[in-house]
């Protein structure tokens, strides 16, 4: 059996009307257009290529969302798989996990309660958090530079440092919400890696390069620590645009460079995330 729906265009009014059987649609008035669904047998689903929501203030699943029903998202976006949580580990003293985010004399007074509450949250609803881990917390750059983003740009003085609140962080995510659990779910690190208003050095394309190959992989040595070495973790990157230096280059660092935090060759990257904008439906 098919289902008829001619869609008759009058003055910017779309009116659809559904007639079943072998009815003549060119009985209708106005211009038509048919399409013809068969409803029967189905075939394959198709899947929703957006199930990842980017959530820029992540403070918001940290407070609004905790009030709502358990099954908000289930009922109102079903498609939803992911809540992405942007520079989830800091770059400002409002982003920074720490007691006092602006006293360098105490490097590891950590406080992942914020964090720990959103993802709980997130976990409510039946959703897995994804977490970009960046950017650089104020206190670990010593003259840190704030972007038009409203975040640290630099790099950490000392990537040891980075490594021991990472591996800390996602230690207490585990803590709280066991190991398994937390094996399931992504890890970015840095929005744009390639972006200067994101990351850079004086606008410098080598220097940001190779500082972005230590961050990235002193991040994952400190995922793989905790979470093994299946962990699910990559890197988003502009793409659309010319940046500052060539993206490509962090899967051939990847592939065949030297880890900077271990020494050994290559660095996993599980994969590449894109910005992309579009004004309206096919036009970027």
């Amino acid at each position: 059996m098919f289902v008829y729906i001619p869609i008759v265009l009058c003055s910017n009014l779309l009116l659809l009307q559904c007639m079943k059987g072998e009815e003549n649609a060119d009985t209708m008035s106005g211009q038509l257009h048919v399409f013809n669904f068969q409803t029967v047998p189905s075939g394959t689903v198709i899947w929703n290529t957006a199930d990842n929501m980017n959530q820029w203030d992540y403070s918001k699943w940290l407070n609004d969302m905790g009030n709502v029903p358990a099954d908000y998202f289930k009922q109102t976006m079903p498609y939803v798989k992911y809540i992405q949580l942007m520079t989830a580990a800091g770059g400002n003293q409002q982003r920074d996990l720490f007691k006092n985010p602006l006293d360098q004399t105490v490097m590891d007074d950590y406080d992942f309660s914020p964090l720990i509450g959103a993802c709980k949250n997130i976990l409510r609803q039946g959703l897995t958090p994804h977490l970009k881990l960046g950017n650089v917390p104020l206190k670990y750059t010593a003259n840190n530079t704030i972007g038009v983003f409203g975040v640290n740009v630099l790099p950490p003085d000392d990537y040891r440092l980075w490594h021991a609140y990472i591996k800390a962080m996602i230690q207490s995510l585990v803590n709280e919400f066991g190991l398994e659990a937390v094996r399931t779910w992504r890890f970015g690190s840095v929005t744009e890696f390639e972006n200067a208003d994101w990351f850079t050095i004086d606008g410098n394309p080598v220097q940001t390069r190779d500082a972005f190959f230590a961050l990235y992989d002193y991040t994952v040595d400190a995922l793989e620590q905790v979470l093994g070495t299946n962990v699910c973790v990559g890197a988003h990157s502009m793409s659309v645009t010319e940046g500052l230096w060539d993206e490509r280059e962090l899967i051939a660092h990847c592939a065949n460079g030297k880890n900077l935090c271990t020494g050994k060759t290559g660095t996993r990257l599980c994969f590449l995330a894109a910005s992309y904008y579009e004004n309206k439906p096919g036009e970027m």
